[in-house]
């Protein structure tokens, strides 16, 4: 049965007003968060749009490096990813450069869908074999190969890579490149069924995962000014790097008030700090300084941390620029801490501004 193009077009422009609305119902009524929402929802529709209409193929795949601003995304992160076939195999090479650590993951399922995103096999640079130059070889497949193997399911339908640059704009990213070993039929060009069903999936995308992470954000506002462990029911749905512990909360702060965070980091590979706005949109570390790590926070001299979550500057080290926002999330990674390393959410204090300074008394870091 053919479509009729003009209800096609109706029904996508209907949805995304409807999704746009339920963004703004959800707003807090500050017009910098509204404008943002509406953003949001414009570069989860391109990000959708550009994978399903014009997309790369597992037979044929691509590595891209793209940052998709979803559910508290690291800024220390360089995102790289390609389409996969569980049903093929492949070969991954490349050389680890100035990247700390990386963490291969593939996945079925999705963002928004009934299923989630779900990881079918993950891999770490620190448990593979680098040559002198830090180069790298792996395969990829459903079933066992020998050498370094990043396992995959028959439902595997995507390979995501989380390049971590402690310090990224001087860090050299590392070089990948991948192919697929499996012989298959050409790829065919997109017909009229393939593109309805990629507007299909672009829609479901788009309003299945701002469904998903509004209710990300209404959990952790139940408990504002406060980080606490990731719900295990909402990491279920959205698996990301099995070595990492994940920890977030909501920010709601006046002009002169201050979150203050206070912990000691476990011994561990990685850890960082961050605010988002509202939507859990990642805050760009080029215009502010919106999140700390391993790498770059200040320390106190017994290995504690005291991070400031504000939106002006209370003059003090580790200040986190929350960019004009009075409120929005938090996120906060452990990633490899030692077996048997007790994690424990940090401490969160609610401050005047001016007060501040008092967390970090003289001689301190």
């Amino acid at each position: 049965m053919s479509t009729n193009w003009n209800d096609l077009w109706d029904q996508l422009c209907e949805q995304l007003r409807v999704t746009g609305q339920d963004i703004l119902r959800a707003a807090p009524p500050d017009e910098l968060t509204q404008a943002e929402g509406l953003r949001y929802l414009s570069r989860l529709f391109r990000y959708a749009v550009g994978r399903q209409l014009d997309p790369h193929l597992p037979m044929r795949p691509e590595l891209t490096c793209e940052r998709v601003r979803i559910g508290g995304d690291n800024p220390d992160y360089r995102y790289v990813g390609a389409p996969l076939d569980g049903r093929l195999s492949y070969r991954l090479r490349g050389r680890i450069n100035d990247a700390d650590r990386i963490a291969f993951g593939t996945y079925s399922g999705g963002l928004g869908t009934s299923e989630g995103l779900r990881c079918s096999g993950s891999l770490d640079s620190s448990s593979m074999t680098l040559s002198d130059d830090g180069a790298f070889d792996i395969m990829l497949s459903s079933e066992p190969q020998n050498g370094t193997w990043l396992p995959m399911s028959p439902n595997t339908n995507t390979l995501t890579i989380r390049e971590t640059l402690l310090r990224s704009g001087t860090a050299r990213p590392a070089d990948y490149d991948i192919e697929c070993l499996t012989p298959a039929a050409d790829p065919t060009f997109m017909d009229a069924k393939a593109i309805r069903q990629g507007f299909d999936r672009s829609l479901q995308f788009v309003s299945g995962t701002v469904r998903q992470f509004l209710g990300w954000t209404e959990t952790f506002r139940k408990r504002p000014n406060e980080i606490l462990p990731l719900p295990p029911e909402l990491l279920a749905a959205a698996q990301g790097d099995k070595l990492t512990a994940y920890f977030n909360g909501y920010y709601e702060l006046r002009s002169d008030q201050a979150l203050v965070v206070s912990f000691t980091p476990p011994h561990c590979d990685y850890w960082n700090l961050q605010a988002c706005n509202h939507w859990l949109e990642s805050i760009d570390p080029l215009r502010a300084p919106a999140h700390y790590n391993s790498g770059t926070a200040a320390l106190r001299r017994d290995g504690s941390v005291v991070v400031v979550i504000a939106a002006s500057d209370p003059g003090v080290p580790n200040w986190i620029d929350t960019a004009d926002h009075l409120q929005g999330g938090i996120a906060m990674r452990i990633v490899g801490a030692s077996l048997g390393e007790r994690v424990d959410p940090p401490l969160c204090r609610l401050v005047p501004l001016d007060d501040v300074a008092a967390a970090f008394p003289a001689k301190s870091p």
